[in-house]
């Protein structure tokens, strides 16, 4: 007999390495959402078990049922005519599905209420049939600016949306998580932090999914109240950034414990939603590269303009073509207009080639890898997205 740790047992069922789990301690909400953290009510828990379970990252042989406890029950809370799903769905061998019939099974088990499926990676989202028309997408909305809704050949909109700027025309339609709530879950979060010995964070993309207000409040009382112990290090995106940066705010404005950060821009997806911007097409999607955010003048403007106000910059870029392009927007205004010490970031960083690292070194850029994806994931990647003589170990 084999005995494993809950650690242990949780790293094999993160990748991919059981075929099945079962699970005795879990239990159903009155919305039909798996709870796999606690027995009991959340008013009146009997049972807490040991660790955050996650199911939107085990595999077995059948469709997972990707359910995420706490992400999935927050909404819920809020709105239970809405269902948010966050998933991460891949066949036992690691590989990566991200077609409509892999979703549809998920959307099926929700068909009687809104239902929005958001990929792991944060790049895309599938809708059932209600949500576009509330959300005012038909065959003759534009696509987005940085975003796509995917449609057919009619041009009738399948439910795919892709990046940020198409999936908050739905998200934008659901309530916010209430500040009141929000405190209870970011207090479990710090604790969680302090029992690893971690002192310090960046929150690295608030108002990513229009959230900024709460999630800001929530910090500013926890501060006023002295009870934030951790230091926080605010990244902000850019559409929030510009709005505090109007009234006089830049990198560094803060306390000890609280403090402004970087810009946050976005000039490609994720690899598993086939939106990075490669040099060379995906192995399975062979006419496909992905597109980039920005053109190339644009990004150089944008990060110029940032640059010369003595604002920290950071740049989510994951294939090796929008690291490129990032590169080349940095080079062009550090060298217009040296600073010292400008501590730029290219966030995530997955496909940076050798010379683009060397270049970052020689620029000052800090490369934030997204070390995740090489321990969980790297395999089913590598079989998704790329060929190779042998896989990496």
């Amino acid at each position: 007999m084999l005995y494993l740790t809950v650690l242990r047992f949780f790293d094999l069922a993160m990748r991919g390495k059981l075929d099945r789990i079962f699970f005795s301690g879990a239990q159903k909400d009155k919305y039909g959402n798996l709870n796999n953290t606690l027995i009991g009510s959340p008013s009146n828990i009997k049972i807490k078990l040991p660790v955050q379970t996650s199911w939107n990252y085990i595999r077995n042989t059948s469709l997972c049922r990707a359910l995420t406890g706490e992400k999935v029950n927050l909404l819920p809370a809020v709105r239970p005519d809405w269902a948010i799903i966050h998933a991460h769905l891949s066949d036992p061998k690691g590989n990566v599905k991200l077609h409509p019939p892999y979703f549809a099974d998920l959307l099926a088990i929700e068909a009687s209420r809104n239902s929005i499926i958001s990929h792991a990676s944060g790049h895309l989202a599938y809708v059932n049939s209600g949500v576009p028309e509330i959300s005012g997408i038909d065959s003759s909305t534009p696509q987005p600016e940085g975003g796509r809704i995917v449609k057919d050949s009619d041009g009738n909109p399948t439910g795919l949306l892709e990046e940020d700027p198409a999936i908050n025309r739905v998200l934008s339609h659901i309530p916010p998580y209430p500040p009141e709530k929000l405190k209870g879950v970011m207090r479990k979060g710090i604790e969680y932090f302090h029992k690893y010995g971690i002192t310090s964070i960046h929150d690295a993309a608030i108002g990513y999914f229009r959230n900024e207000k709460p999630i800001i409040q929530v910090y500013c009382d926890f501060e006023r109240e002295g009870s934030l112990t951790i230091r926080v290090y605010l990244t902000l995106v850019e559409r929030v950034y510009r709005k505090i940066m109007e009234a006089g705010f830049k990198t560094g404005f803060g306390s000890d414990f609280l403090k402004l950060g970087a810009v946050k821009f976005f000039q490609d997806g994720s690899i598993q939603a086939l939106t990075a911007a490669l040099e060379e097409p995906y192995f399975c999607k062979p006419e496909h590269r992905g597109e980039l955010i920005y053109d190339q003048g644009e990004l150089n403007r944008l990060i110029e303009y940032y640059h010369r106000q003595g604002i920290q910059v950071a740049v989510h870029a994951n294939g090796d073509r929008t690291i490129g392009s990032v590169l080349e927007a940095f080079k062009r205004a550090i060298e217009n207009f040296p600073r010292t010490d400008s501590r730029h970031m290219i966030i995530h960083c997955q496909l940076a080639t050798r010379d683009q690292i060397e270049e970052m070194k020689k620029l000052g850029i800090i490369p934030s890898y997204f070390v995740n994806h090489v321990h969980y994931w790297a395999t089913g990647i590598w079989r998704s997205f790329w060929v190779l003589k042998e896989l990496p170990e």
